[in-house]
């Protein structure tokens, strides 16, 4: 991190891996709708859409040689405060 050589080729490496991102195509148009909703809000925090976990998880692994992830269902109610 400290050094703007090894920053520059984590940078990289993620840029590479990531890309744009998963961009699914589904058959429906309410799938579509239900995928690109979900892909916005899919981050708990809400600080970032799905291609923004994949370059955190890719920094993350290009740095510590590791990540986890944890995919966490909210309930009912929280789901619909949060739209």
């Amino acid at each position: 991190r400290d050094n703007p050589y090894a920053a520059r080729a984590v940078a990289v490496l993620a840029a590479h891996q990531v890309g744009t991102g998963i961009t699914a195509r589904i058959g429906t148009p309410d799938g579509q709708a239900l995928w690109d909703r979900w892909a916005r809000r899919c981050d708990h925090d809400g600080a970032h859409d799905l291609g923004g976990l994949m370059a955190l998880a890719a920094r993350t692994r290009a740095e510590s040689g590791e990540v986890l992830l944890r995919l966490r269902v909210a309930p009912q109610a929280e789901a619909r405060r949060r739209g």
